[in-house]
């Protein structure tokens, strides 16, 4: 994540429903994403406003890592460092930028040999690192930007997301991303609603929805039950390959 080294017009997002009405508000300098939408149903504004999330992200590691300890895992991210912000959340406390650290909760990472303990620690210290140099001052700076207005805040190293290559989402999604929000969305719940509800982080709420991360059958599972909806509705019917085509 890098702040601009010199001050420029604010940026702005918004969001318009097919009546007319619009809903904007600023986008800070760090925001990774432009929430902007048009052609909103003009009742589902209120949810799809109070879902505005603004985010930068900061490192996160590949790693084999297993549920429960069942094999055979996955390979997904751990230890990685989350920037947000959500100026239309009910929680006063969310409408301030703040980190949130993902720390692979619930997930075992199995049968490490010596060298792979080594280099576990050293992904640890690398993480540590990464804490105190890039993320607290980029919450410092980020803090300072949304209470002050924009200006010239210092240059934040980049951080890859995750290192040391670029994220891929995963080659198969249980479920159908644009599915479930619209589901979430006719059933009139915020992400933070329905990740309270289904008992999971808004943040696994999040990557569900944009396709970052694939919901596990169980958690698929919850997640239609909290929308009153059969699973088939939310479950992908097609899986996309790595080099772009699909199938049914």
């Amino acid at each position: 994540m890098t702040f601009p080294a010199t001050t420029s017009a604010p940026r702005r997002w918004e969001i318009v429903a097919t009546d007319g009405r619009a809903v904007s508000g600023r986008l800070p300098s760090w925001a990774q994403e432009d929430p902007s939408r048009t052609d909103v149903d003009p009742e589902r504004l209120q949810i799809v406003v109070a879902d505005v999330v603004h985010e930068a992200s900061f490192g996160g590691y590949w790693a084999r890592v297993c549920p429960a300890g069942v094999d055979p895992g996955q390979d997904s991210v751990i230890l990685a460092a989350h920037l947000q912000l959500s100026p239309h959340a009910d929680d006063a406390q969310a409408r301030e930028p703040a980190v949130h650290v993902h720390l692979a909760q619930d997930v075992w990472i199995k049968d490490l040999s010596p060298d792979a303990v080594t280099n576990l620690a050293e992904t640890l210290h690398d993480f540590a690192d990464l804490l105190t140099g890039r993320v607290a001052p980029g919450l410092a700076a980020a803090r300072a930007e949304w209470t002050n207005g924009p200006r010239t805040a210092p240059p934040i190293p980049n951080a890859a997301r995750p290192g040391p290559s670029s994220r891929k989402r995963p080659r198969r999604l249980h479920q159908e991303p644009e599915a479930v929000t619209w589901a979430r969305e006719k059933a009139g719940l915020t992400k933070r609603a329905l990740a309270q509800s289904v008992g999971i982080s808004e943040q696994l709420m999040n990557e569900v929805e944009s396709g970052w991360r694939s919901a596990t059958p169980a958690n698929l599972a919850k997640i239609a039950r909290a929308l009153n909806c059969p699973v088939v509705v939310l479950e992908r019917t097609h899986e996309t390959h790595a080099h772009g085509r699909t199938t049914a």
